[in-house]
């Protein structure tokens, strides 16, 4: 067996790529499926045309990575399959308990696996790099989960914390997803690793991913959703118990939106909310 940080082979390079395609094609067919199950609880109609349009979108991705296989001279379905048991574990282990909840699952858990694939392609040739980043575009579910968790919390203020506890368990449970298939697909891994020539650099991309439990996925508008009802300015103790998580998540969390600029620190340690142009 090669060594982890050996230069890959032609050989061993096709196959990661192979297990690229491959996990992102049943990543895009599950998300078909699961927004069309979406959409058939959906509470309003519009909200139906929305979602169904966005399953068509990843289906159509789907389709786009199952051709690519095919040109390859890969049996897509075999591609597929080594993916099939650490992808069903994930969305097994976040069953949402209602239909809102599965917005945010898709927004933010969805949205860190992509960011992980994002990662990976770095090392891929130019022509995979640019399917995999055409196959990751937002198909609409960013702004439109936003508008829903907006409207939600405002009817129900008690909401946003539950939902805030909810998108911090998805990317916990979504790192583990991440952490199964670069661990377990060899040729994923020394990819990776062979890129930057460090074995710790699996660790440390994950790690980036979840630096701020809200980064992933731009869930950050979820967190200033919920900072929102606050009254201006806030002290981290308040925003704690609005988010209903622990010091240890917000402290960092504000510290990013810091230093994004969607909140400022003032000199007695309270923060205020500012706009994305302040």
């Amino acid at each position: 067996m090669a060594e982890w940080t050996d230069e890959m082979t032609d050989e061993e390079r096709r196959q990661a790529v192979v297990d690229l395609l491959g996990v992102l094609a049943y990543g895009e067919l599950t998300a078909f499926e699961r927004l069309a199950e979406d959409a058939r609880w959906a509470p309003s109609i519009a909200d139906k045309v929305a979602l169904a349009e966005m399953a068509a979108a990843e289906f159509a991705h789907f389709r786009t990575l199952r051709e690519r296989l095919e040109k390859m001279g890969v049996d897509a379905e075999a591609a597929m399959r080594p993916f099939v048991g650490p992808l069903d574990a994930f969305h097994d282990s976040t069953a949402p308990s209602d239909w809102l909840e599965s917005v945010v699952k898709a927004y933010v858990g969805d949205g860190f696996a992509a960011d992980f694939y994002r990662e990976v392609a770095e090392y891929v040739d130019a022509d995979t790099k640019a399917l995999v980043l055409e196959v990751l575009a937002d198909t609409g579910h960013a702004g439109f989960a936003v508008e829903r968790v907006r409207q939600f919390t405002t009817d129900d203020p008690t909401a946003a914390g539950r939902l805030a506890l909810w998108a911090r368990r998805l990317v916990g449970e979504a790192l583990t997803q991440a952490q199964r298939v670069a661990v377990d697909r060899e040729a994923l891994a020394r990819l990776l690793v062979g890129g930057s020539g460090d074995i710790a650099e699996v660790a440390r991309l994950l790690t980036r991913l979840t630096d701020g439990v809200y980064v992933a996925a731009g869930a950050v508008e979820i967190a200033l959703d919920v900072l929102s009802d606050l009254d201006q300015p806030f002290t981290v103790a308040a925003a704690k118990e609005r988010l209903g998580s622990t010091r240890r998540v917000v402290v960092p969390l504000l510290e990013h939106l810091d230093a994004i600029r969607r909140t400022r620190r003032l000199p007695d340690g309270k923060r205020l909310l500012t706009t994305p142009s302040a």
